[in-house]
């Protein structure tokens, strides 16, 4: 599994030579996918670059190879109305059915295999993290993405589990018995 987190900054050749870094993550969320990823812009490009998630030869977190050059792309702004990425969802409100508040979307974790988001990161502010830890939400059918939130059904809700991180765990850990 790898962190949309951890490849923010993956330099990324294609064939053999250095096409840019990676900036953001594109979503397909309907089919809860990595479609590709967004490179930073360069001093001297007048438009984005992007390549698929198909185009991927190698992905870990030291470099992304994409099989040639011609699979980076121009972005169009026709495009990029319609796509998804990862940063404009972050920090968006996750609520369930009843419309009751669970936390904010912190990351993306995926599937370098076959793309799939296997997990959102779900965090409770800086207090809440620091206290209790972040979670972690499975990405099942019942999570759905919009533009404004992160909806879940109940059952969803009770599948979030505790990374076992934090300082109510690390206390606990480290008090002496009675």
């Amino acid at each position: 599994m790898v962190y949309w987190s951890e490849l923010i900054g993956t330099p990324v050749y294609a064939g053999n030579k250095k096409a840019g870094h990676v900036e953001d993550m594109i979503l397909n969320t309907k089919e809860k996918k990595v479609a590709g990823f967004l490179l930073e812009k360069r001093n001297l490009d007048l438009h984005r670059r992007y390549f698929t998630f198909n185009s991927i030869l190698y992905a870990g977190k030291d470099r992304i190879v994409v099989k040639e050059p011609p699979d980076i792309r121009i972005l169009k702004k026709a495009q990029k109305r319609e796509m998804v990425f990862a940063e404009d969802l972050i920090q968006h409100p996750i609520l369930d059915n009843r419309d009751e508040f669970v936390g904010r979307a912190a990351d993306f974790c995926f599937d370098p295999s076959n793309g799939n988001v296997r997990e959102i990161i779900v965090s409770n502010g800086l207090l809440g993290d620091l206290w209790s830890g972040r979670k972690k939400l499975p990405v099942l059918s019942r999570v759905e993405f919009s533009g404004e939130l992160i909806q879940i059904n109940r059952d969803a809700r009770e599948e979030i589990y505790s990374m076992n991180k934090g300082l109510k765990r690390w206390i606990r850990i480290n008090m002496p018995p009675s």
